[in-house]
């Protein structure tokens, strides 16, 4: 028979204040991470920095799920009065906060960058939402990975997946050869349609979660603890 805590979102609260220690034992090193990309953003301009923030946003979101795994948490949640669905809840929606968290980070370097540069940030603005916007999805590939097959494993194939996105699209590029014009043409019709293309890429990242939580909760819930 199954255990009636295990339905519905039973002790999310105090799981997202778990998770939140999980993630306050990291805080040295991502304030340190941060002070880098906001160092080499003031040294080399934006761009050069973008990278940086990007990693930590996902270092740290992942980071819950490798610690379960490591410290062996998982058997800790089914001695708790803590549903399965509850606890890969909380992963995700601290996970997307602590995203949301850096890319918050980036935004005001960037508007930093350009007070300091007096440059326009939109450029930056654009690059910031649109590389974010691609390490969301990062999670949202990465965590039912990780649950799966484990950490480490998964990590490798999400960089098997990657990989083969980017051969493919490169593929495709070679074979369609666009010209400069074109690329220029696109800039032009996504900055004159930004907000049209923020909204649909934030379409896109919410199904994405979506489907990534519905995956990862029955991978969840059907492994012994």
């Amino acid at each position: 028979m199954p255990n009636p805590i295990d339905r519905g979102f039973t002790g999310l609260a105090p799981m997202l204040k778990l998770d939140a220690l999980k993630v306050r034992s990291l805080w040295v090193l991502l304030l340190i991470l941060l002070g880098l990309g906001v160092t080499l953003a003031a040294a080399s301009g934006f761009s050069a920095s973008l990278p940086l923030f990007v990693m930590t946003a996902l270092a740290a979101s992942t980071s819950l799920v490798s610690q379960d795994e490591n410290y062996r948490l998982s058997r800790l949640y089914g001695t708790l009065p803590v549903s399965r669905r509850a606890v890969i809840t909380s992963h995700y929606l601290l996970g997307l906060g602590l995203q949301l968290a850096t890319l918050g980070c980036a935004l005001a370097t960037v508007a930093g960058v350009g007070l300091w540069q007096r440059s326009d940030p939109y450029l930056g603005v654009l690059a910031a939402v649109g590389a974010f916007s691609l390490a969301i999805l990062i999670f949202a590939i990465q965590v039912p990975l990780q649950l799966r097959f484990g950490s480490q494993r998964g990590s490798l194939l999400l960089l098997g997946v990657l990989f083969a996105t980017g051969l493919a699209i490169k593929l495709a590029l070679d074979a369609l050869r666009p010209s400069p014009a074109s690329f220029e043409s696109i800039v032009s019709w996504v900055s004159v349609r930004s907000w049209v293309v923020l909204g649909i890429a934030v379409f896109i990242q919410l199904v994405c979660l979506a489907a990534s939580w519905l995956i990862a909760v029955r991978i969840y819930e059907r492994q012994d603890h």
